[in-house]
């Protein structure tokens, strides 16, 4: 069974009100990777001043990733490993209350980023359109390997009524002990569409989320 296509806007102030920059450590930035990531939207016909007039900065991909779990669909999927293992710990407390969470989509390149953004405009749908629930490419937070998107029995994926889940009840409540932050809450500062289904991985790690790291997590 193949997935949706993945929409997911991805980049602006979280819940926590930090920036994906304060979030994620990505590599250093050099001239090759950044042509490229303009040479990609430019293909798309993003505006040049997409990212300032947003507030965006680069999301890179890290040094490695790590294989996670197959997703719901059984693609494969990837994460860092810090970002792997937090969400491991996460889905295993959430299994104790009787909560299912399961993975819809996970590190995604700026390449990919590029196809389906390309995807949606060869169906015909305006670049204005798109990129109120997709970032342009190289400003993903699934670039950096720690955004997750989350489903749970009994509701379609990527669609706002997940909110009405006690999966996302669960998430709400306790993503935070685990170090996951919602990205996009309603009226977010970059103007994003609001999506309850992605959450995003914070790489500082103290308190509740640095004991529940040390748990063991629960074989399935």
């Amino acid at each position: 069974m193949s997935g949706p296509e993945i929409a997911c806007s991805d980049h602006c102030l979280n819940a926590s009100g930090l920036s994906t920059a304060q979030l994620v450590t990505t590599l250093s930035i050099s001239p090759d990777i950044t042509e490229h990531i303009a040479q990609l939207n430019a293909a798309l016909g993003v505006p040049s001043n997409y990212a300032a007039s947003r507030g965006l900065t680069l999301c890179l991909t890290p040094e490695a990733l790590v294989d996670t779990e197959a997703d719901y669909y059984g693609r494969p999927q990837r994460l860092t490993a810090q970002a792997l293992r937090a969400w491991s710990q996460m889905k295993s407390c959430a299994a104790e209350s009787e909560i299912t969470l399961h993975l819809i989509s996970a590190y995604r390149s700026p390449d990919y980023q590029y196809e389906l953004l390309k995807r949606k405009l060869d169906a015909g749908q305006s670049l204005e359109q798109i990129l109120q629930v997709n970032a342009a490419p190289g400003y993903s937070e699934h670039h950096t390997g720690r955004a997750v998107d989350v489903g749970t029995p009994g509701c379609a994926a990527l669609v706002e009524e997940f909110e009405q889940t006690p999966a996302f009840a669960w998430l709400r409540e306790h993503a935070r002990e685990f170090g996951f932050a919602l990205s996009y809450p309603r009226d977010n500062p970059a103007g994003m569409a609001y999506e309850p289904w992605h959450w995003c991985f914070q790489e500082q790690s103290s308190g509740a989320f640095a004991k529940n790291l040390d748990k063991p997590a629960r074989k399935e």
